[in-house]
């Protein structure tokens, strides 16, 4: 009887858990290629309750996670990768690990001129405001260097340009945890990010 007892739960809890995982199939404009790649995404990462995917009316979408950071900065990143991406609005699919029924798009994304922490992208807001104080004050041979999850560095006081760009995106994947992730934002007070920067790089 007990083992019965334990096996009945041992389902319950095998379905609810299957319930909770997201219909990928459902997300609108994205092919069932697309969608079983977004499965395997989620299959992989580990923090599965703040899961989020932004798609595009033209088939692309980005996803993010994070277990220790606001969902509101998850979802600003998101969307901005997404959008970069696909050089159009994105809507949120799914959020915290559950299908959006009503996808809208949300613009997300400024490709501005110089940098300021409104629109330095990737970057959670309150990190944003240090990157670009710290990076305000540097003087000389300059450069800023991001990564699409998140992870910055910058460097100062190099002999030359090419040098500050060099050692801010070594700096930058170091401190994103994995390599060739990261591209560079600013040189000097220029920003040189813009709709053709590859997020993506393999350098």
């Amino acid at each position: 009887m007990l083992f019965r007892f334990v096996l009945v739960a041992l389902m319950a809890s095998a379905h609810s858990a299957r319930a909770d995982v997201p219909d990928f199939f459902q997300i609108p404009f994205l092919s069932d290629v697309a969608s079983a790649s977004i499965q395997r995404d989620y299959e992989r990462v580990r923090c599965k309750q703040t899961y989020m995917v932004a798609v595009s009316p033209n088939g692309h979408w980005a996803s993010r996670c994070s277990g220790n950071k606001l969902s509101s900065t998850i979802t600003r990143a998101v969307l901005q990768k997404c959008e970069h991406a696909a050089g159009q609005a994105c809507g949120m699919a799914i959020a915290k690990g559950q299908n959006i029924p009503d996808w809208q798009a949300s613009p997300s994304l400024v490709y501005a001129e110089t940098v300021s922490p409104e629109t330095i992208p990737f970057v959670a807001d309150l990190r944003g405001r240090d990157v670009v104080s710290r990076y305000s004050a540097a003087r000389r041979n300059k450069a800023l260097a991001l990564s699409r999850n998140g992870a910055w560095a910058y460097a100062s006081g190099r002999l030359t340009m090419r040098e500050a760009e060099q050692v801010s995106l070594n700096k930058c994947e170091e401190n994103d945890g994995n390599r060739r992730r990261c591209f560079l934002y600013a040189s000097g007070d220029d920003v040189v990010f813009g709709p053709d920067t590859n997020i993506f790089p393999e350098r």
